[in-house]
């Protein structure tokens, strides 16, 4: 089985059927402003993770982000990160890049605001079937 890619915005959830384990790979996840996104994974009728990004800020989260920072003049440096918010005085919530899911469990990008497609702006993340 081919690994599938996810591309979009707003709530999504993802759930295995493929018969095995599989890895997600969380590439770029784009939150905006001060609402709360919740990344989950595991059994969802009982035992799941939840990883929380809950700054009052725009946040960022992925396996190798680049960002400008701008400096003294017109030189910019790119830093390559794992989490970025565009607050100096907010620490980002630790949100695993890479999790392995068991046949029949899920994976979700969510948030309760009515309008998920103005809070969750973009996510890109990879399912990647684990052959044994």
């Amino acid at each position: 089985m081919a690994a599938t890619a996810y591309n979009g915005k707003g709530n999504i959830t993802h759930t295995n059927s493929s018969g095995g384990n599989e890895r997600i790979v969380i590439y770029w996840i784009y939150k905006e402003n001060s609402a709360v996104v919740d990344v989950k994974w595991g059994n969802f009728s009982g035992n799941f993770n939840t990883a929380t990004m809950n700054t009052n800020a725009d946040q960022y989260v992925g396996k190798t982000l680049a960002y400008g920072m701008a400096s003294s003049g017109s030189n910019q440096t790119i830093i390559a990160e794992k989490s970025y918010n565009n607050s100096s005085s907010i620490d980002s919530s630790p949100v695993p890049l890479e999790v392995f899911i068991a046949d029949g469990e899920g994976f979700s990008i969510t948030t309760t605001n009515v309008s998920p497609v103005t809070i969750i702006r973009g996510y890109n993340f990879i399912v990647i079937p684990e052959t044994n």
